[in-house]
């Protein structure tokens, strides 16, 4: 396992430990209207644009 790949492995399953257990999370809740979405990385987690990062006019327009 490389380094920082455990602190984000025990963050994971800390986050979803706990939202399995109460039903919430520590982050803002998902609305679609400003087109951002949680990113996770072993460094960071952090806000994304998701219609930017990840091409959608693109491929939209492909599909």
């Amino acid at each position: 396992m490389k380094a920082g790949q455990a602190g984000f492995r025990d963050r994971m399953i800390s986050t979803w430990v706990g939202f399995a257990g109460s039903g919430r999370t520590d982050w803002p809740g998902f609305r679609g209207a400003d087109g951002h979405v949680q990113t996770l990385a072993s460094d960071t987690w952090q806000r994304a644009d998701f219609v930017r990062d990840h091409h959608y006019r693109f491929w939209k327009n492909h599909s």
